[in-house]
């Protein structure tokens, strides 16, 4: 006879077995959950408001003034950047235009601009009223790139007129065109009524002067003429630079400017060196007592720029500008890919901004997460923010044990 298991036995494998299908059952439903998505927190201080007005002006800068470092857009302004007359400085407008118009690459002379009567004619006007002038004669040709250093070297009046015909048709057609061009700039307190800056009606500030040649700047054949202390032009021969401090304390251009109407007016450019970085100076002066005055307080503000200015880390590689907290492994960061380095002064504040990105796991280490910036006058600055390590996704015991996170 057989003998029969007894039912208490057989009971017991029945809960056993279910029980192990439940909790089978349990461990699949809490492993198929999706994993944790990963919110990040910012530990940069991003609340840092950038200064302005803390550039340590030189004592002889009594005029209304602005700086720009790097092309950073404005970084500090000295007065109350009332529109005054440019006089002459509205001829780096003039270069700008006609460059945007007609653009020329280094080495190149450009098309040639013939000489008519009414150019002579008006040149005679021009010198009889005591203007800055070149002489021209009828049926002279000037390239381009020789009438833009008649323009920018000696500032020559006639031919910024004769640039504007030439290049837009008409006077009127010139002054439609750079006024739009000077909106797209921002250059919103500044209006351009004529191409020489003869004009009392040609008007700018310090600040938007700075953020015109900080463009024009940026362009090589420009750079390359102001940079010029003389040039030879087929009738005219030898003409200097009015910018008399070019190649002083590492001046490499701009444009200067006087007028009754303006008095004194400056807009000056350095490029030098620091601990391996190149760093460019775009200042302007505006409203000075008259021209040397104006040079002096350039001059004054190149030297002053050049000594309180300093290369420094922003951010460094590897600095946590984020975390990424995990109920299971605890804190990752997110860390700068690269350092960011700019040119400043003492007290002069950047602001950071830091952009991470929820992430789902895992994360290789060195991943992409977010992007650090910092953000100077006009200009951003940024790198990568990266994983600073391996982000683990949940080992299967904690899933098991937390089905629902």
């Amino acid at each position: 006879m057989i003998p029969k298991t007894p039912v208490k036995k057989r009971a017991m494998r029945v809960t056993i077995a279910g029980l192990i299908l439940l909790v089978v059952a349990y461990g699949l439903f809490a492993y198929s959950m999706p994993l944790p998505v990963l919110a990040p927190t910012v530990v940069l201080d991003t609340s840092a408001s950038q200064s302005t007005n803390n550039f340590p002006w030189p004592a002889n800068v009594t005029s209304e003034a602005a700086l720009s470092v790097n092309n950073a857009g404005v970084l500090a302004v000295h007065g109350g950047q009332t529109a005054l007359p440019t006089a002459s400085t509205a001829k780096i407008m003039t270069a700008l235009a006609i460059l945007d118009q007609r653009p020329l690459h280094i080495g190149e002379q450009g098309p040639e601009i013939t000489i008519s009567a009414a150019d002579v004619a008006a040149y005679q006007a021009d010198l009889a009223a005591g203007d800055s002038v070149v002489p021209v004669v009828a049926g002279e040709q000037l390239s381009e790139y020789q009438a833009l250093e008649a323009l920018l070297l000696p500032s020559a009046d006639n031919v910024a007129d004769i640039l504007a015909n030439w290049a837009f048709g008409s006077a009127s057609g010139y002054v439609t065109f750079v006024n739009n061009y000077a909106l797209s700039l921002g250059m919103h307190d500044s209006y351009f009524s004529d191409a020489s800056g003869l004009s009392s009606q040609t008007i700018s500030t310090a600040a938007d002067l700075v953020t015109l040649s900080s463009v024009a700047m940026t362009n090589p054949v420009f750079t390359q003429i102001v940079s010029l202390p003389k040039a030879n032009l087929p009738v005219a021969g030898t003409v200097s630079n009015v910018n008399t401090l070019i190649g002083q304390h590492n001046i490499i251009g701009i444009k200067t400017g006087n007028t009754p109407q303006a008095g004194g007016c400056y807009v000056v450019a350095s490029s030098e060196t620091l601990d391996n970085m190149p760093v460019s100076i775009v200042g302007a002066i505006i409203g000075a007592k008259d021209l040397g005055a104006a040079l002096a307080q350039g001059e004054s503000l190149v030297q002053q720029a050049e000594k309180v200015i300093s290369v420094s880390t922003i951010v460094h590689a590897g600095q946590v500008v984020g975390e990424y907290p995990t109920p299971w492994s605890g804190t990752y960061k997110a860390v700068a890919a690269q350092g960011i380095e700019l040119a400043t002064w003492a007290g002069e504040k950047p602001q950071y901004k830091v952009s991470l990105f929820s992430s789902k796991i895992p994360i290789s280490n060195g991943s992409t997460v977010g992007k650090v910036s910092v953000i100077l006058g006009q200009s951003e600055f940024s790198t990568y923010a990266i994983s600073g390590q391996r982000f683990e996704a949940p080992s299967f015991w904690w899933r098991l044990t937390h089905p629902r996170l």
